[in-house]
């Protein structure tokens, strides 16, 4: 080979260096080979030409370059070289990226809680994911708990399950991606029985009103039938709430009771029933307290005097 004229530039001699298979998500492209055969390289460029969307590239003005955010596939760079008198060489290199598979991570979702008569979920694992990859396939299954139960898809990434009964499911979500690898999760449903229907409050009944009249001066108060519509009475309490201050309930606690020491007036007595949640009400019994009757009258007795016999002329007499 004969040499160039004199002042003839020779072009550079741009060497992307050898193709590569990796099985890492990072890379080095490496252009030491690279030489000017009469001058120096001025300047160096890469670019991707080919291969995946998804990498970064560090500063590609050096004679090497930084990879890294690989995926599978085969990427192509060019090199560019300029020497110091402008003239350009170029060179091609592949990388090939072969990463081990990163198996998918199953999301069944959080755990639930619902109360009969509700007898529905959704299981959603929509929040599964693949690093590397697509999830392809989802798979719910009931691994413990009561045997009745729907699944209405079971290959949807989210489903309805119908017609649960009162106690604890388990479902498993198992997903597997486009390499063929699986992961699983499982996600728990408490069915609680259904709540009791809210508590009646009970019924208070003091009985009809009354009246008496002295000397009688006690009565009986009766709030027996006194009612609780979903339960029982669980107490009794029996006040005066007006009348006369003079008197005596024998039992206030009792659902029965004697009142006694009364005097003349109106009282009033309230009775408060409880049930055994709590709930009450309450009801006023009259009892009113008349005066003594005035003793029964005693009829006069008449005295006409002595009979008389008078003898004429006398004709008068004096009654007395």
């Amino acid at each position: 080979m004969n040499p160039p004229p004199p002042g003839t530039n020779l072009a550079p001699i741009a060497i992307a260096g050898a193709d590569a298979t990796i099985n890492i998500n990072s890379y080095t492209l490496n252009s030491w080979g690279t030489y000017d055969p009469d001058g120096t390289i001025a300047s160096y460029a890469w670019r991707k030409i080919a291969g995946p969307v998804q990498i970064t590239m560090g500063p590609t003005i050096y004679a090497t370059a930084a990879l890294s955010g690989l995926v599978n596939g085969t990427y192509s760079f060019e090199l560019t070289v300029t020497d110091n008198v402008g003239s350009v060489s170029r060179d091609t290199v592949n990388v090939t990226v072969a990463l081990p598979n990163l198996p998918p991570v199953a999301n069944a979702g959080a755990d639930q809680v619902i109360t009969l008569p509700t007898t529905t979920v959704t299981l959603n694992g929509a929040s599964s994911t693949d690093a590397d990859g697509t999830i392809t396939s989802y798979a719910w299954s009931k691994i413990s708990g009561p045997a009745t139960y729907t699944i209405v898809s079971a290959n949807a990434s989210s489903t309805a399950v119908n017609n649960l009964a009162q106690g604890t499911y388990l479902f498993r979500l198992v997903v597997s991606d486009n390499n063929g690898g699986t992961d699983d999760d499982t996600v728990a449903i408490q069915v609680n029985g259904a709540a009791p229907p809210p508590n009646l409050p009970p019924v208070s009944n003091a009985g009809a009103d009354q009246g008496i009249t002295l000397p009688t001066n006690s009565v009986t108060l009766n709030g027996t039938a006194s009612s609780d519509p979903d339960g029982a009475i669980a107490t009794y309490t029996w006040t005066r709430i007006s009348g006369p201050a003079t008197y005596t309930i024998a039992n206030p606690t009792a659902s029965s009771n004697s009142v006694t020491g009364l005097v003349q007036g109106v009282y009033a007595f309230r009775l408060v029933v409880a049930d055994y949640y709590g709930a009450t009400d309450d009801d006023t019994v009259l009892v009113t307290v008349n005066a003594s009757p005035p003793p029964p009258n005693v009829a006069p007795s008449a005295n006409a005097g002595s009979d008389q016999t008078i003898t004429l002329p006398i004709n008068s007499v004096t009654l007395n």
